[in-house]
């Protein structure tokens, strides 16, 4: 930050000492002649004195050099810390818009990361429904065919119930056949060998078709056994699918869950966004109040070149009303001396009368 102490008569008198030993004054210069200022300061007032070294200078005659230097100062001066005040309040403007710029792209940052978080839940939320979906469609897949199953088995269980009542059948019928046997052998002896045969022939028949009997009702037995096997793995796997569905169900609250509280999260982000918006137009409105208070200052600091101007202008008037003073003083000397003369001429003129 500048010093206030470095005024325009210091900046003068060391660019005219620069000038007087054949050196170009320069801003840097002038600082190292001085030892001390800013370039900021040493700038505007070296500007002014090559202007007035370069155009008509100002005549001060007849004023004290001290009292045109202190007011030349105390211009320099006010200028100076007006300049620097409006530069203190353009930085500290500057710097709070900045901090909330910083604190906006924060804030817009996480929101950004928020949404990208809520995104991604959303998508695994639509696999865990996809995936649901699946296993459901499965669930039901297999459901039908353990119905079917259940059926095959139902119909299984009603044929090896008609293959036992035919079983049966044909033991009434053998048992039949054979009291019919041992009434004919009881009526006819004669008959008996043949009736045997037919007995026999019949029994071989029924024997062949109860061990066909046998052997389906074995092979039923199997089916039937395998049947039980299925429904009883279909069983186990709908109990699995129905774990894996519960889990689904659980995984699906629990995401449900956390896209709420996502959803608020980013709707507490959503207004602290808003707030900040908020505080940025504060901060806005400040700033505009500032610059309005820097176009004051602004105003001030002109108002005070015009003094400053008037005050010259006052100086440039007060030197023309010592010139006319000087003037009416010398035409006064002059009419002093003129009568001067003429009373010494009247004196002289007078000096024979009374010697006569």
């Amino acid at each position: 930050m500048a010093r206030s102490g470095v005024g325009y008569v210091d900046v003068a008198k060391a660019a005219e000492g620069l000038k007087a030993r054949g050196e170009e004054p320069t801003v840097d210069k002038v600082r190292a002649q001085l030892g001390t200022g800013s370039k900021s300061t040493i700038a505007p007032l070296l500007k002014r004195w090559r202007t007035e070294v370069q155009g008509d200078p100002v005549d001060t005659a007849g004023l004290p050099r001290e009292l045109v230097d202190a007011l030349r100062d105390v211009y320099e001066r006010i200028q100076a810390q007006a300049e620097l005040e409006v530069q203190k309040v353009r930085e500290e403007s500057q710097s709070k818009q900045d901090n909330l710029e910083r604190e906006l792209a924060l804030a817009r940052s996480a929101f950004s990361s928020r949404n990208q978080e809520l995104e991604q839940l959303e998508q695994k939320l639509q696999q865990s429904q996809e995936e649901g979906g699946r296993l459901t469609q499965r669930l039901a897949t297999a459901l039908s065919d353990l119905e079917k199953s259940e059926f095959q088995r139902g119909e299984g269980i009603k044929r090896v119930a008609e293959l036992k009542s035919t079983v049966e059948e044909m033991k009434s019928e053998n048992r039949d056949i054979r009291e019919h046997f041992e009434h004919f052998q009881q009526r006819s002896a004669g008959d008996r060998q043949q009736e045997r045969d037919q007995a026999r022939l019949v029994a071989d028949q029924l024997r062949g078709q109860l061990a066909q009997l046998s052997e389906q009702c074995s092979v039923r037995d199997r089916e039937l056994g395998n049947l039980q096997q299925q429904i009883e793995e279909l069983r186990d796997r709908g109990r699995e699918l129905e774990r894996v569905n519960q889990s689904l169900v659980g995984d699906l609250e629990a995401s449900r869950v956390e896209a709420a509280e996502n959803v608020r999260l980013v709707t507490d982000l959503q207004h602290q966004l808003e707030r900040k918006h908020s505080e940025c137009e504060q901060a806005q409105s400040q700033l505009r109040a500032q610059e309005v208070q820097n176009a004051a200052a602004a105003r001030e600091a002109e108002w005070q070149r015009s003094l400053a101007g008037r005050l010259e202008e006052e100086l440039v008037t007060l030197r023309k009303t010592v010139e006319d003073l000087r003037e009416e003083n010398r035409t006064v000397l002059q009419e002093k001396a003129e009568l001067q003369g003429r009373l010494k001429q009247l004196e002289r003129s007078q000096r024979p009368a009374d010697t006569r």
